[in-house]
């Protein structure tokens, strides 16, 4: 097992034998089994770690319902493509306000801040690997072709000792609702339907709403 100190909070990375995380304060890595070897620099190592994200959405009569993800990036979800996009999130601190750290991260994943605007919040969600989510949302443009993201580091390949840099995120896309639930990670769907029957509840988009236009008026 390796700890390498890092300066700033980086999302966990859990695929095939290798597992990484990272906290505000430390790398752990592990080479022999499939799970996240995690350790909370101030105690507590069976709390649940915690994530803020912000789910940018834009509503149009041809497109409908659309939001913005990000592809993850780094070498073991390269090839991917279903179930290894993100609503742009991040760890943060027992005791930080989620909303900012939704926005921080937003803006550290995509390069920009977020569209200003009413701020929606869409609750927690536990994840497969029991991370809990704290998703906000926000309605507006987000010019994708700016996109540009932080990076992490890590050896690759593995075993090497070659030690890599790769994009946290490493392109964004808008999709339609139908189209973002079938490619955002299987745990993050609920989260979009989530949004969907609140802008429902609100009077904003039919119910049966995925990849239909909005209906004008």
């Amino acid at each position: 097992m390796g700890v390498i100190s890092l300066p700033h909070v980086a999302s966990a990375i859990i695929y095939g034998s290798l597992a990484i995380s990272a906290t505000s304060s430390r790398w752990v890595c592990r080479n022999d089994v499939a799970v996240l070897a995690y350790c909370w620099y101030h105690g507590g190592a069976g709390m649940a770690k915690r994530s803020a994200a912000l789910l940018v959405f834009r509503l149009s009569e041809e497109r409908g319902l659309e939001v913005l993800l990000g592809h993850m990036g780094g070498p073991f979800w390269e090839k991917k493509d279903a179930r290894a996009w993100s609503i742009p999130k991040g760890e943060y601190e027992e005791g930080a306000e989620p909303i900012a750290a939704a926005i921080r991260e937003f803006e550290e994943e995509l390069g920009s801040p977020p569209p200003s605007g009413d701020i929606l919040p869409l609750g927690e969600s536990r994840q497969p690997s029991g991370k809990v989510i704290t998703t906000y949302a926000i309605e507006g443009n987000f010019d994708i072709r700016g996109f540009h993201s932080n990076t992490f580091t890590m050896e690759w390949p593995k075993g090497s000792g070659n030690i890599q840099e790769f994009p946290e995120i490493d392109r964004a896309e808008w999709m339609t609702f139908g189209r973002a639930c079938d490619m955002v990670l299987k745990g993050q769907v609920s989260i979009l339907e989530r949004l969907r029957k609140q802008l429902y509840d609100q009077c904003v988009i039919p119910a049966t709403t995925q990849d239909n236009a909005i209906p004008s008026e």
